[in-house]
């Protein structure tokens, strides 16, 4: 008998479950799947320049309620979340030394180099204790495999690129891919977690 499969899928700027490729990959990779949303205290310092605010009153608000929001979705379909506070790779580090059946972590690659800095040590994480990383590209309307350029070569002619780009058209999403009530995870697996929402 095959051991069993457990995806953490990190949540960070997609907070949906109707079409979210991490949750339709673990779905179909995995025997418990665990949701993991993490207040970084990066995300709420000043930036590096002026100090200014990374997450103001309204983002943050909109931020918590898409949380509670995503979290009543899993718990209304048979399963959970888990939300901590921490910085994502230490979190990540401590959930697969606590659980130790974590097979694999999957998130959405993020375009901004603080973000690119953390993926990289979450990897590097990640490649310490043997876990798989699998990795989804949706940062834009058009998935950047399906446009017909490479790069964007210049202003002069992203007009023209973007015409050819935008005529083609989107990919096809799975509807048949629902979420399952089998695939929440065991209480075996998810220990109560430290809630920070009420």
């Amino acid at each position: 008998m095959s051991a069993s499969r457990t995806v953490t899928c990190l949540l960070r700027n997609d907070l949906r479950l109707h079409d979210d490729e991490v949750f339709h990959w673990a779905q179909r990779n995995a025997d418990h799947i665990i949701p993991l949303y993490c207040f970084d205290p990066r995300h709420y310092q000043g930036t590096y320049h002026f100090n200014f605010p990374k997450t103001g009153p309204f983002r943050l608000r909109f931020l918590l309620d898409s949380v509670k929001d995503l979290r009543a979705t899993l718990k209304k379909r048979g399963s959970t979340m888990l939300v901590r506070q921490g910085k994502l790779e230490e979190v990540v580090s401590d959930l697969i030394q606590q659980l130790g059946s974590v097979t694999a972590v999957a998130f959405h690659e993020e375009v901004a180099s603080e973000e690119k800095s953390v993926e990289k040590n979450l990897k590097d994480i990640c490649c310490q204790n043997k876990v798989k990383v699998q990795t989804f590209w949706g940062s834009t309307l058009y998935h950047r495999d399906d446009l017909p350029f490479s790069h964007i070569r210049g202003l002069n002619i992203f007009l023209l690129d973007w015409k050819r780009a935008t005529s083609r058209h989107l990919r096809p999403w799975d509807r048949q891919s629902q979420w399952r009530t089998a695939d929440r995870p065991s209480q075996a697996v998810v220990e109560r977690p430290r809630l920070l929402l009420g």
